[in-house]
């Protein structure tokens, strides 16, 4: 039984065609499959006690066919492979309790990958992790690898710090060095030659090496216990009493005498002469009295050059400092002549606006601090600006907008708003007396009909008046346009000049 034809049959042989809407019983006389027997299959007819399934029958499984071996094992195998064959591949859940291998990419998809073994093999040099659509530094912040333990031991990338972060100790092998760009800087025993600061605040002994820092405490020098003393008591000093010399060490740490050759300043509190052959300029405040006890020969200065401003020293080249000046007295303030002629510094009052004004490079800049940019805070001069209170002769045609007003049975006009007005009229109405209305006023209405019916009328509130006191009526043209040219007389009256048909 089946779609197809049994293969190398012999004379005799019966094959039930199922490949139609009805099965056919046929039999091989040699040469072909010849009919001998129609079985309906989409009824209910039964012969004898088997009723056969059709092949829509095992697809769709209906219950109570009898399928034989063959349907059967086609229909399953079938399925299979289309399933297996299926891209991808969907299955709840599988077990396997023997080896697996995919030749082809292993992709996973869910929140969490176990891998229960003792060693993970892995043959690709570059293990990758964070990979998502976009990597940035946020994506990839505290990823890492997490070694569980009593607490858990991680190497993870923090964005905030932008370095590796290492939650334990790091104990390198023996003979290993940290390097950084591929030079050492430390080793078991040892900094790296390109190591050259570092903020150490205490050392052991150091053995060799020259100084070249900050000196160190001498250990030749013995503990200073009287003002203006040094204790020689840890020296191998060479006595120096002699007139202008001076104590030296050498490279051994021992003292030698020397001799010095300067000249004198401060004061000289005990001094009684001068030297024969010196001229000495005083220095300070010049107060007192110049003492006649000098040396033969020996003169002082006494006089201040021509224009000289006094500051430590009264020699020309005395530079004049700020604290020479007077003190001002508080925030804002300048110093010159607010009084008339001519005198001593005053102290002027200013303000943190005029400061900002006076800095100013130039008046553009100025106008910007002042807030009267031309173009920006102010309009530009303008020979043509009119003016409200004069009588103005234009040269140009003036316009103004025209504001659109609403239809409705009463339509209403405000004079505050604008000259020129328009309206739609889809009815007969009324225009009402307008408000805001000033003597002088002038301006029109366009009244324009609907263009389905025409003829419409308009009647007029009391503030309105027309001359000869004769009130006009519309157009009743279909989409004609009436223009009514008003002028404001008063706060209570209006007159107006209806132009008809202007379309």
């Amino acid at each position: 039984m089946g779609v197809t034809a049994p293969s190398s049959p012999t004379t005799g042989d019966p094959w039930l065609d199922t490949s139609g809407s009805t099965a056919l019983l046929r039999i091989y006389d040699g040469s072909a499959w010849t009919v001998a027997v129609t079985v309906p299959l989409a009824t209910t007819s039964v012969y004898g006690t088997v009723q056969l399934a059709s092949s829509a029958d095992i697809t769709n499984g209906t219950a109570g066919k009898l399928v034989d071996a063959a349907q059967l094992s086609s229909k399953v195998s079938g399925d299979i492979s289309t399933a297996l064959s299926a891209s991808p591949l969907f299955l709840n859940s599988i077990t396997l309790s023997g080896n697996a291998t995919i030749n082809g990419n292993l992709v996973v998809n869910g929140t969490t990958t176990s891998i229960d073994s003792t060693n993970l093999q892995v043959e690709d040099r570059n293990i990758e992790i964070g990979v998502v659509s976009t990597p940035s530094d946020a994506t990839a912040n505290t990823g890492g690898i997490t070694l569980k333990g009593t607490t858990d031991k991680t190497i993870r990338w923090l964005d905030a710090t932008d370095s590796w972060t290492f939650s334990e100790h790091v104990d390198i092998a023996s003979g290993k060095t940290y390097k950084i760009n591929g030079t050492n800087v430390l080793t078991a025993t040892a900094l790296g030659s390109g190591v050259t600061g570092s903020s150490l605040t205490s050392v052991g002994t150091i053995g060799t090496g020259v100084w070249q820092g900050t000196a160190i405490v001498d250990t030749y020098l013995a503990t200073i216990s009287t003002a203006g003393k040094v204790s020689n008591s840890a020296t191998t000093a060479t006595s120096a009493n002699t007139a202008n010399s001076i104590v030296a060490r050498n490279g051994s740490g021992n003292f030698s005498a020397g001799t010095i050759t300067a000249a004198l300043t401060g004061n000289a509190s005990t001094a009684t002469k001068l030297s024969s052959s010196r001229t000495f300029a005083l220095t300070g405040d010049i107060t007192g009295t110049v003492s006649s006890d000098l040396t033969s020969g020996a003169s002082i200065a006494t006089s201040i050059g021509s224009g000289v401003i006094v500051n430590d020293d009264i020699s020309a080249g005395a530079a004049i400092t700020y604290n020479k000046l007077q003190d001002v007295s508080a925030t804002n303030k300048l110093l010159g002549r607010s009084s008339a002629g001519a005198g001593d510094i005053e102290e002027i009052t200013c303000t943190a606006a005029g400061r900002a004004l006076l800095d100013d490079a130039d008046t553009t800049a100025q106008r910007a601090t002042l807030g009267v940019e031309i173009g920006v805070d102010v309009q530009a001069y303008d020979a043509d600006t009119a003016k409200t209170d004069v009588v103005q002769t234009f040269t140009a045609a003036q316009r103004g907008s025209v504001t659109a007003l609403t239809d409705a049975a009463t339509i209403a006009v405000n004079f505050a708003s604008s000259n020129f007005f328009s309206v739609t009229l889809n009815g007969n109405r009324t225009l009402a007396n307008p408000s805001n209305i000033v003597a002088g006023q002038s301006g029109a209405i366009f009244i324009t009909q609907d263009a389905v019916t025409g003829g419409r009328t308009l009647a007029y509130d009391t503030y309105w008046d027309f001359p000869g006191g004769i009130t006009p009526t519309l157009s009743t043209a279909t989409s004609a346009v009436d223009v009514l040219v008003y002028m404001v007389r008063s706060a209570t009256s209006v007159v107006g000049y209806l132009v008809k048909d202007v379309k």
